[in-house]
Protein backbone atom coordinates (compact mmCIF):
# COMPACT_ATOMS: atom_id res chain seq x y z
CA UNK A 1 0.00 0.00 0.00
CA UNK A 2 1.33 3.59 -1.37
CA UNK A 3 0.29 7.06 -1.06
CA UNK A 4 -2.82 6.81 0.91
CA UNK A 5 -3.31 9.36 4.19
CA UNK A 6 -3.29 7.42 7.26
CA UNK A 7 -4.67 9.58 10.66
CA UNK A 8 -3.94 7.43 13.62
CA UNK A 9 -5.33 8.45 17.16
CA UNK A 10 -2.47 9.56 19.43
CA UNK A 11 -3.36 7.14 22.10
CA UNK A 12 -2.34 3.93 19.81
CA UNK A 13 0.84 5.39 19.34
CA UNK A 14 1.72 6.62 22.47
CA UNK A 15 0.58 3.46 24.82
CA UNK A 16 -2.03 6.04 26.40
CA UNK A 17 -3.80 2.91 27.96
CA UNK A 18 -1.18 1.17 29.58
CA UNK A 19 -0.59 4.34 31.12
CA UNK A 20 -3.98 5.25 32.68
CA UNK A 21 -4.62 1.49 33.00
CA UNK A 22 -1.06 2.00 35.51
CA UNK A 23 -2.47 5.10 37.11
CA UNK A 24 -6.58 3.37 37.81
CA UNK A 25 -4.08 0.86 39.43
CA UNK A 26 -2.40 2.95 41.56
CA UNK A 27 -4.68 5.81 42.71
CA UNK A 28 -7.95 3.84 42.64
CA UNK A 29 -6.87 0.14 43.52
CA UNK A 30 -8.97 -0.47 40.01
CA UNK A 31 -7.73 -3.03 37.80
CA UNK A 32 -9.70 -2.67 34.35
CA UNK A 33 -8.12 -4.27 30.91
CA UNK A 34 -6.56 -2.00 28.69
CA UNK A 35 -9.82 -1.52 26.33
CA UNK A 36 -11.46 -0.23 29.24
CA UNK A 37 -9.69 2.84 29.95
CA UNK A 38 -10.58 5.36 26.93
CA UNK A 39 -13.03 7.78 27.82
CA UNK A 40 -16.24 6.07 26.87
CA UNK A 41 -15.79 3.05 28.81
CA UNK A 42 -13.39 3.91 31.63
CA UNK A 43 -15.82 7.70 32.69
CA UNK A 44 -18.87 5.78 33.47
CA UNK A 45 -17.15 3.24 35.64
CA UNK A 46 -14.97 6.44 37.72
CA UNK A 47 -16.98 9.29 37.05
CA UNK A 48 -16.20 12.96 35.00
CA UNK A 49 -14.47 14.26 37.78
CA UNK A 50 -12.07 11.42 38.84
CA UNK A 51 -11.14 10.56 34.62
CA UNK A 52 -10.50 14.31 34.41
CA UNK A 53 -7.78 14.19 37.57
CA UNK A 54 -6.36 11.15 35.59
CA UNK A 55 -6.33 12.76 32.23
CA UNK A 56 -4.70 15.84 33.65
CA UNK A 57 -2.37 14.05 35.18
CA UNK A 58 -1.76 11.61 32.66
CA UNK A 59 -1.64 14.04 29.62
CA UNK A 60 0.63 16.55 31.41
CA UNK A 61 3.68 17.57 29.90
CA UNK A 62 5.81 14.90 31.99
CA UNK A 63 3.16 12.46 31.78
CA UNK A 64 3.09 12.51 27.55
CA UNK A 65 7.08 12.72 27.55
CA UNK A 66 7.35 9.40 29.68
CA UNK A 67 4.59 7.29 28.00
CA UNK A 68 5.85 4.08 26.14
CA UNK A 69 5.51 4.19 22.66
CA UNK A 70 2.90 1.15 21.47
CA UNK A 71 3.81 -2.11 20.47
CA UNK A 72 4.71 -2.45 16.75
CA UNK A 73 4.05 1.23 15.96
CA UNK A 74 7.54 1.67 14.90
CA UNK A 75 7.15 -1.43 12.48
CA UNK A 76 4.46 0.13 11.48
CA UNK A 77 5.15 3.53 10.22
CA UNK A 78 8.42 1.80 8.88
CA UNK A 79 6.52 -0.46 6.86
CA UNK A 80 4.05 2.03 5.41
CA UNK A 81 6.77 5.03 4.89
CA UNK A 82 5.42 5.38 1.42
CA UNK A 83 2.38 7.13 3.05
CA UNK A 84 1.09 10.42 4.32
CA UNK A 85 0.60 10.08 8.40
CA UNK A 86 -1.50 12.36 10.39
CA UNK A 87 -1.66 12.26 14.30
CA UNK A 88 -5.42 13.45 14.71
CA UNK A 89 -6.46 13.74 18.93
CA UNK A 90 -9.13 15.38 20.81
CA UNK A 91 -6.85 16.69 23.69
CA UNK A 92 -6.90 20.45 24.04
CA UNK A 93 -4.05 22.59 21.71
CA UNK A 94 -2.28 23.09 24.92
CA UNK A 95 -1.35 19.21 24.66
CA UNK A 96 0.08 19.44 20.98
CA UNK A 97 3.48 20.66 21.92
CA UNK A 98 4.10 17.87 24.39
CA UNK A 99 2.71 15.12 21.86
CA UNK A 100 5.16 16.60 19.16
CA UNK A 101 7.98 16.80 21.56
CA UNK A 102 7.09 12.76 22.53
CA UNK A 103 7.08 12.31 18.79
CA UNK A 104 10.91 13.46 17.93
CA UNK A 105 11.87 11.64 20.77
CA UNK A 106 10.49 8.58 19.89
CA UNK A 107 9.42 7.89 16.30
CA UNK A 108 12.60 10.52 14.91
CA UNK A 109 14.86 7.09 13.69
CA UNK A 110 12.25 6.57 10.90
CA UNK A 111 12.16 10.28 9.86
CA UNK A 112 7.78 9.94 10.02
CA UNK A 113 6.45 12.70 11.97
CA UNK A 114 3.04 12.64 11.47
CA UNK A 115 0.92 15.99 11.29
CA UNK A 116 -0.63 16.19 14.21
CA UNK A 117 -4.18 17.64 14.11
CA UNK A 118 -6.70 18.15 17.17
CA UNK A 119 -10.24 17.63 16.90
CA UNK A 120 -10.68 19.43 20.27
CA UNK A 121 -12.99 22.16 19.08
CA UNK A 122 -14.13 20.40 15.88
CA UNK A 123 -14.94 16.40 15.44
CA UNK A 124 -12.29 13.98 13.51
CA UNK A 125 -14.62 13.10 10.87
CA UNK A 126 -14.73 17.02 9.62
CA UNK A 127 -10.79 16.69 9.81
CA UNK A 128 -10.92 13.28 7.89
CA UNK A 129 -13.19 15.34 5.27
CA UNK A 130 -10.76 18.51 5.30
CA UNK A 131 -7.57 16.65 5.07
CA UNK A 132 -8.75 14.04 2.74
CA UNK A 133 -7.86 10.93 4.66
CA UNK A 134 -8.13 7.94 3.44
CA UNK A 135 -7.91 5.76 6.72
CA UNK A 136 -8.53 6.21 10.34
CA UNK A 137 -7.07 3.91 13.28
CA UNK A 138 -8.71 4.52 16.90
CA UNK A 139 -9.23 3.13 19.80
CA UNK A 140 -12.40 4.80 20.42
CA UNK A 141 -15.35 3.60 18.65
CA UNK A 142 -17.72 6.63 18.85
CA UNK A 143 -15.23 8.28 17.09
CA UNK A 144 -14.99 6.21 14.27
CA UNK A 145 -18.94 6.05 14.26
CA UNK A 146 -19.11 9.49 13.39
CA UNK A 147 -16.40 9.08 10.15
CA UNK A 148 -18.27 8.57 6.77
CA UNK A 149 -18.21 5.40 4.70
CA UNK A 150 -15.52 7.14 2.49
CA UNK A 151 -13.00 6.54 4.85
CA UNK A 152 -11.46 2.84 5.98
CA UNK A 153 -12.21 2.79 9.57
CA UNK A 154 -9.86 0.42 11.62
CA UNK A 155 -10.70 0.02 15.20
CA UNK A 156 -7.27 -0.83 16.81
CA UNK A 157 -8.07 -1.76 20.70
CA UNK A 158 -6.14 -4.24 22.50
CA UNK A 159 -7.73 -7.22 24.76
CA UNK A 160 -11.22 -5.90 23.55
CA UNK A 161 -14.13 -8.65 22.77
CA UNK A 162 -15.11 -8.12 18.96
CA UNK A 163 -18.19 -6.33 18.60
CA UNK A 164 -20.39 -5.77 15.47
CA UNK A 165 -18.86 -2.69 14.25
CA UNK A 166 -21.08 -2.27 10.92
CA UNK A 167 -18.38 -0.73 8.76
CA UNK A 168 -15.41 -0.40 11.18
CA UNK A 169 -12.58 -3.61 11.33
CA UNK A 170 -11.69 -4.58 14.20
CA UNK A 171 -7.80 -5.61 14.98
CA UNK A 172 -5.95 -6.33 18.07
CA UNK A 173 -2.53 -5.39 17.27
CA UNK A 174 -0.43 -3.04 14.77
CA UNK A 175 1.18 -5.92 13.08
CA UNK A 176 -2.48 -7.24 12.48
CA UNK A 177 -3.49 -4.09 10.87
CA UNK A 178 -0.39 -4.08 8.94
CA UNK A 179 -1.75 -8.06 7.34
CA UNK A 180 -4.64 -6.75 6.62
CA UNK A 181 -3.60 -3.26 4.33
CA UNK A 182 -1.41 -5.11 3.20
CA UNK A 183 -3.78 -7.06 1.47
CA UNK A 184 -4.62 -6.44 -2.36
CA UNK A 185 -7.87 -5.21 -2.76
Amino acid sequence: MKNKTIAIDSGIILDSNRVKQQWLLINLGLKLDLWQVNKTECEPLIGSETYERMRQEVFSREGILSHPVMDGVKEFFYRFRENEFYMLTVKTPKFIPYIISWLHQNIKSFSIIPKVFTAYDTTKARICEQEGIDIIIDDDIRHLREIPDSVKRIFLKLQQPNKNLEGITQFGSWNEVAEYLDQPK
